[in-house]
């Protein structure tokens, strides 16, 4: 069973164009966040691959997350001009969450086997 977004009309006030924004800028701070985790995890340990992979999978995913936060904003702002709503599909959500698990798994094995070596 299918369910498509649900679409109701709605008037956008300043308030929602607003709310808009704060929420493309928190992507744009998680962004930067990913990418300058992935530089550090990067340089914990050089001569590790581990490290490395881990170091440029968090910063292609801040990458994928600032694309992703640009996307969401225009159609967003589309949406509120247009007089639209609509709501984040489940299997973005869990996509989204299921790929964030795998980098910090991917973070937290670099550390410890850093610490352990």
């Amino acid at each position: 069973m299918r369910t498509e977004p649900r679409q109701v009309e709605v008037e956008p006030t300043v308030r929602d164009h607003l709310a808009n924004e704060r929420t493309f800028l928190a992507y744009v701070r998680t962004a930067l966040a990913m990418i300058g985790f992935g530089f550090v995890i990067a340089r914990l340990d050089p001569r590790a691959l581990v490290s490395l992979l881990s170091g440029v999978m968090m910063v292609v995913g801040g990458i994928g997350m600032a694309l992703f936060g640009a996307y969401r904003y225009v159609s967003e702002r589309r949406a509120l001009i247009e007089h639209r709503w609509h709501t984040l599909r489940p299997n973005v959500a869990i996509g989204i969450a299921i790929a964030s698990g795998i980098l910090g798994l991917l973070a937290m094995y670099a550390l410890i086997r850093l610490a352990t070596t």
